[in-house]
């Protein structure tokens, strides 16, 4: 008879607690963050070039791409496309192992335009089958777009 914790219990057991400190990590960045205002946010670059090379990043987003794209997140101004940057977010077909750094860009996405997660959601919850009868045309992003908004 094998002894407790086995392996692999340890290993799940080492896994979830480090998933909870990445999600309140996450949940305290949303509650207790610095809110920008209008004048912070006039006084970060929202130049048209940096911008569309900021958002075309974004829809070839990966998990390489990540910081690279909070960095310029902290340095932009981009409350006129926050709708563009959730439909971008919600249309991108990620692997299960993209899935953590993607929700760490829409967390830092959120800590700063308040829409953008009711945004966000709106447009993965268009991509979900509203019947039984529905048929699903992508059961892979489906299941990464369950995932995404779980987390």
């Amino acid at each position: 008879m094998a002894t407790w914790p086995r392996q692999t219990d340890a290993q799940w057991l080492e896994d979830t607690k480090k998933r909870m400190n990445i999600q309140e990590q996450h949940r305290n960045m949303l509650m207790g963050g610095p809110v920008i205002d209008e004048g912070g946010l006039r006084s970060l670059d929202s130049t048209l070039k940096k911008t569309t090379a900021f958002m075309k990043k974004l829809k070839s987003l990966n998990a390489q791409t990540v910081p690279a794209l909070i960095v310029d997140l902290k340095k932009l101004n981009l409350s006129k496309f926050v709708e563009e940057m959730a439909n971008g977010i919600a249309e991108i077909k990620l692997k299960v192992s993209e899935v953590p750094p993607v929700i760490d860009l829409c967390v830092e996405i959120a800590a700063r335009y308040i829409k953008f997660s009711e945004l966000l959601l709106m447009e993965i919850k268009k991509g979900l089958p509203l019947k039984k009868s529905d048929k699903i045309t992508n059961p892979a992003k489906l299941r990464i777009d369950i995932r995404c908004a779980c987390l």
